[in-house]
């Protein structure tokens, strides 16, 4: 059992960061990740071009698409094999999160916090704990839903393959059924980098990358 729940969060982790570089950072092409295998299961990632992934696991064909306005960010899970469709929705006024798959809503003050220095270059650091993950995807959760919930959470960006390399130790001793532990979870770190170009000899902001440069356990 452990085995397999550590195939399940290698794969959530992998897709995660193969998603950041599409939904958030559209300047960069899309592509086909074609089959990733870990520990000796096949799991197909691909980018369809329209700000969404294609997960195809054992928990079937799921879709996870994001769709972002000034006031929520909303992360849809669908699968195709089942048809069923959950969704999660951050709302960006108050902070809070709606999950239909447990029919939740997850208060800002029921979430760990963002640390974000300011500067060009800058870090943040995001907390997510079981007890967030329990709360909003439920005790057992599939690829999709839990990959719904860190892009609700976390602002992506490009890969930094290093952090793939991390994935074996980020879930050592973990089980399939998610604990009600809000001291323990998964710490992301993003870097954040703002680009700059020169017109009319004023400097404007060209654009924004963030890349997740580290994910581990706390």
């Amino acid at each position: 059992m452990i085995k397999n729940f550590k195939k399940r969060m290698s794969v959530l982790i992998l897709t995660v960061l193969v998603m950041s570089t599409s939904l958030i950072s559209p300047i960069y092409a899309s592509e086909n990740y074609g089959i990733e295998k870990i520990e000796g299961q096949d799991y197909s990632i691909s980018e369809d071009g329209n700000d969404a992934v294609t997960i195809n696991s054992k928990d079937g064909i799921e879709r996870v698409s994001v769709k972002e306005d000034d006031n929520t960010r909303k992360v849809t899970i669908y699968n195709n094999t089942t048809g069923e469709e959950e969704y999660l929705i951050l709302n960006k006024k108050d902070g809070s999160i709606y999950s239909s798959i447990t029919n939740k809503t997850l208060s800002s003050d029921e979430q760990n916090p963002i640390i974000s220095p300011r500067s060009d270059t800058s870090y943040s650091t995001v907390y997510i704990s079981w007890a967030e993950f329990k709360t909003t995807i439920g005790t057992t959760a599939t690829v999709g839903g839990v990959v719904g919930l860190i892009l609700t959470r976390v602002p992506g960006g490009q890969v930094v393959g290093s952090v793939i390399g991390t994935i074996s130790t980020i879930v050592g001793g973990g089980t399939l059924l998610i604990p009600n532990d809000s001291s323990h979870g998964l710490k992301f770190t993003i870097k954040k980098v703002k680009h700059y170009r020169s017109r009319l000899g004023k400097r404007h902001v060209w654009y924004i990358s963030k890349s997740i440069v580290s994910v581990s356990r706390y």
